[in-house]
């Protein structure tokens, strides 16, 4: 969120002590509610770091270091102490397509009904993600021939682990600003929604738990060493990071409306109430979202059609 100098402030209704109005044009969704983007010196380091602890791991399987030694001894380990059969198995079976395809779709149709259809170039975008999975890991696949726990080839890095990760994770950024924030508040009684406001962070650990438990599931199961789902992990944040960059600043370039110059908006137009900082915002305002908000004023809703389907390979 960039910030605005901060003036004098008139006592008033509009404005409480110690906060400030929303940037005129700005989407009130996705400020009120919702934190900002990663700045882009935070999103070079995450993917300076996934990418440098992909090529290590890569480079140890393909060399058969130390590290893949210490893989293969931890992952029977930990196949060794593995819950009952039937939880281990409906763990590593989040990455089938059959399962995380459609929480894609669920969750880019509820993008799409709740911002009338806005949300579509942040859908494509999570599409796009989710369908990029397949190739890059048949790629990796077949370049590091690695052998699996059970026998065969072709294990390094986990197509289930990046199917889970890319689908939930895509999943997540889409509803996670459509979902009230903690200082939201019911304009019509001035009360906050209650429990749905807890929904934000519970979404949030919900899809961390379900996708470090699809990486354990497939090692318990003996379907992948340990080092296959960490490189799926790090080759998932790079994929929705893109996928969020490239919604952002798809939806800077087509944005509604004519830009408001220093001395406001144009002659004649009428300009809607600013909302206090904290208070929900007019239902009728675009809605932002994690893949599309931009940090420019003005920015609009985005979305678009369903996932592609994930990889056909654990």
């Amino acid at each position: 969120m960039s910030h605005t100098p901060r003036g004098p402030r008139r006592a008033g209704r509009s404005v409480r002590p110690g906060t400030s109005r929303l940037v005129p044009g700005r989407s009130a969704v996705g400020t009120a509610g919702a934190a900002p983007p990663l700045s882009p010196r935070a999103r070079a380091l995450l993917w300076s770091l996934c990418c440098a602890l992909l090529a290590v791991l890569t480079w140890q399987v393909l060399a058969d270091g130390p590290l893949r030694s210490a893989d293969e001894r931890l992952g029977d380990a930990l196949r060794a102490a593995a819950p009952p059969r039937a939880g281990a198995e409906l763990l590593a079976d989040l990455g089938n397509p059959p399962v995380a395809v459609p929480v894609l779709c669920a969750a880019a149709v509820y993008a799409l009904v709740r911002s009338r259809g806005g949300l579509w170039r942040s859908v494509v975008c999570a599409a796009v993600a989710l369908a990029a999975v397949a190739p890059v890991v048949s790629v990796l696949k077949s370049w590091t021939h690695r052998p699996g726990p059970l026998g065969g080839t072709g294990y390094f890095p986990s197509g289930h682990a990046a199917t889970t990760a890319v689908a939930f994770g895509a999943a997540f950024l889409l509803l996670r600003p459509l979902l009230p924030g903690r200082h939201r508040t019911d304009t019509s009684a001035g009360r906050p929604l209650g429990v749905l406001r807890v929904l934000r962070p519970s979404l949030l650990w919900l899809v961390v738990l379900l996708v470090v438990g699809n990486g354990l599931g497939l090692v318990w199961r003996g379907y992948h060493w340990p080092a296959d789902v960490l490189a799926a992990w790090c080759l998932a944040v790079p994929l929705l990071s893109a996928a969020a960059l490239t919604a952002r600043r798809w939806t800077a370039r087509h944005r509604t409306g004519p830009p408001h110059g220093p001395s406001g908006p144009p002659a004649g137009s009428a300009s809607r109430p600013l909302p206090e900082h904290g208070s929900a915002p007019d239902p009728d305002s675009s809605s932002g979202s994690d893949f599309g908000r931009g940090p420019e004023p003005g920015s609009g809703p985005e979305s678009g059609p369903g996932p592609g389907p994930g990889p056909d390979a654990r």
